[in-house]
């Protein structure tokens, strides 16, 4: 079976949803980006069984978050098939003044607390901001999954030190760019992801392209599309215990 480890599954419709398991898949991770997000990923989990809720606060939303909405958030920890800690991470794109940069780290930094002390990984997004999220990633005790990871092989590499995972999607598909990172990556560190609904080439991600992202997987590496379905929905064994 097929696993999606970031797909954004409250975008879809009931349809769209129910069809998930006649493709082939029989695990998927809803990160959410906010407390509302997260709220759904966490109603979603406990209507379908083959979803499961990742919790946090996108870096697209870390000025504005409030500590009533952290705390809330953490809360839903608690709740029944939240396994992860996401979509949390930084990301300069969203500083428009210097404090919001640090503010994206202290808001990054109460996640990778929260990721520690209740022993969940994190779904982590690094846009253009590798060497800072490695950085502090390093310093906690962790489990990261670095979600479409677009930085040097290097940083790759420095990661794959700290015990971290690599969630690959649809981009791999049509950047050329993303094989130097694939031919690096031991296969037991690597997981399948959508982040649907994203767009490619006008078409908008579902999680059952991941069959698609395991057989370009498959093609880069010279192994057979079964060994990479196996692999991955083992990593995912290991990685969540689901």
């Amino acid at each position: 079976m097929f696993s999606d480890t970031h797909a954004h599954v409250y975008y879809l419709s009931d349809s769209e949803i129910r069809r998930i398991p006649e493709e082939g898949l029989d695990f998927v991770l809803s990160p959410g980006e906010n407390l509302d997000t997260s709220l759904k990923c966490v109603q979603l989990a406990h209507t379908y069984d083959y979803i499961y809720a990742a919790v946090g606060v996108h870096p697209s939303y870390a000025a504005s978050v409030t500590r009533e909405e952290l705390e809330r958030t953490a809360r839903l920890l608690n709740e029944e098939k939240v396994i992860a800690v996401g979509e949390v991470g930084l990301d300069a794109k969203y500083v428009r003044l210097p404090s919001d940069w640090e503010r994206q780290k202290k808001v990054f930094s109460y996640f990778l607390d929260l990721a520690r002390e209740h022993n969940v990984p994190l779904t982590i997004h690094s846009g253009r901001s590798f060497k800072d999220v490695i950085d502090m990633v390093l310093q906690a005790d962790v489990t990261p999954i670095f979600h479409w990871f677009s930085g040097p092989p290097s940083y790759a590499l420095q990661a794959l030190d700290a015990g971290a995972y690599f969630s690959l999607g649809p981009a791999i598909l049509y950047h050329d760019s993303y094989v130097a990172l694939v031919d690096v990556l031991p296969l037991d560190r690597i997981l399948l992801e959508t982040d649907t609904p994203v767009r490619f080439k006008g078409e908008k991600a579902r999680p059952w392209w991941v069959k698609r992202v395991a057989q370009r997987i498959a093609e880069i590496k010279k192994i057979d599309l079964h060994v990479v379905e196996e692999k991955t929905r083992k990593n995912v064994l290991d990685v969540f215990g689901v």
